[in-house]
């Protein structure tokens, strides 16, 4: 009784009332509405925000602005976006040191550590040691060492620009909106970059630096064979020229600073942070689970249904009120076996 459809895009909720009754999919003649008893909207934390405010779920002056008929008045729907906001740096790696073909896993070691920063607990901290940076030949020569906030309280809000379900998403994560996170990373940054520097690693890495990769980076990411042909040569050169290794260090990954002195000023630390953060695949948040009385709360903590509206229940990330200290896949599996054990109770009533 399960059916997948692939390359397929919800563009817009079915209704009857404060009812929803499915889903419709694909647009002119190739539209079609899926009906059912109940909806599940699973698409995560930044989509599923999106799909409720489409359909006129959201805080009711933004969606009168965009000339959305309301559907429920919930002011919470695409705010409380959290994420595990992080930075890194990264080093060319000696051949001696590689894993090359030895495992397919990019990483093998992660370090959960406290910030002893005022009001953050333990563990709000991570570390992992990527000994591949990319999938072409340049990649296997980088490692990188990744480090973010495990427990943020920066938070940030999703919205949407239109109806038009071909209009993504705007995500504003608003990094560092609380100080508490920015001076985390800052700190983290300092104390990575001593690992990084230490006696003990540099008989295995080239000029550990501060990752500011560019628009080349992001290229030649895309797994193509011009890409494999364009990364191929530079790889083998730098391995026969051991010399040009730490030029293209600074200049290709360090985007121009070098640890040695980054690590003395604080406020370009700060200017790093600010300018390379990044989440780790991590929103959450944005339909937040709460008592129905809560002004700021979209779901039911009991079953996911959404308030005011019949029909229609989200099971994803965006139920978490605050993020886990950690990687979201399990709580993520928890929440949905939680939410299907509510619906067969729900069945069986």
């Amino acid at each position: 009784n399960l059916k997948i459809l692939s390359n397929t895009e919800i563009t817009g909720l079915v209704q009857r009332g404060r009812t929803v009754l499915g889903v419709r999919i694909g647009t002119g003649e190739a539209a079609t509405e899926i009906l059912a008893r109940e909806t599940i909207i699973s698409a995560g934390a930044l989509q599923s925000p999106a799909i409720l405010m489409r359909a006129g779920i959201g805080a009711a002056p933004r969606l009168h602005a965009l000339g959305i008929d309301l559907l429920a008045d919930l002011p919470g729907v695409g705010q409380n976006l959290q994420e595990h906001p992080g930075v890194s740096l990264s080093a060319y790696i000696r051949p001696h040191a590689r894993l090359g073909n030895k495992s397919r896993r990019h990483s093998h070691i992660g370090l959960r550590y406290s910030s002893q920063a005022e009001g953050c607990g333990p563990g709000d901290m991570f570390a992992m040691v990527a000994t591949k940076s990319a999938w072409h030949p340049l990649g296997d020569r980088i490692g990188t060492l990744l480090y973010w906030i495990n427990k943020p309280f920066s938070k940030g809000h999703v919205d949407i620009e239109n109806a038009d379900s071909a209009t993504g998403p705007i995500a504003n994560f608003n990094w560092f909106s609380d100080p508490r996170d920015l001076d985390r990373l800052v700190d983290s940054t300092i104390m990575m970059a001593a690992v990084a520097a230490s006696p003990e690693m540099q008989p295995h890495v080239v000029r550990p630096s501060p990752s500011s990769y560019s628009g080349w980076a992001k290229l030649l990411g895309r797994k193509s064979f011009s890409n494999y042909l364009m990364t191929a040569p530079v790889a083998f050169l730098l391995d026969a020229i051991p010399a040009l290794q730490p030029a293209f260090v600074k200049q290709f990954i360090g985007g121009g600073r070098t640890l040695d002195n980054f690590v003395k000023d604080r406020s370009e630390i700060e200017a790093f942070v600010r300018a390379g953060v990044f989440g780790q695949w991590h929103p959450s948040g944005t339909c937040r689970m709460g008592a129905a009385t809560d002004r700021y709360a979209v779901t039911s903590p009991d079953d996911g249904r959404v308030h005011g509206v019949d029909g229609l229940r989200v099971v994803d990330a965006s139920l978490m009120p605050t993020i886990p200290r950690a990687n979201l896949n399990i709580p993520v599996i928890m929440i949905a076996e939680r939410m299907a054990d509510a619906i067969r109770r729900n069945e069986a009533g």
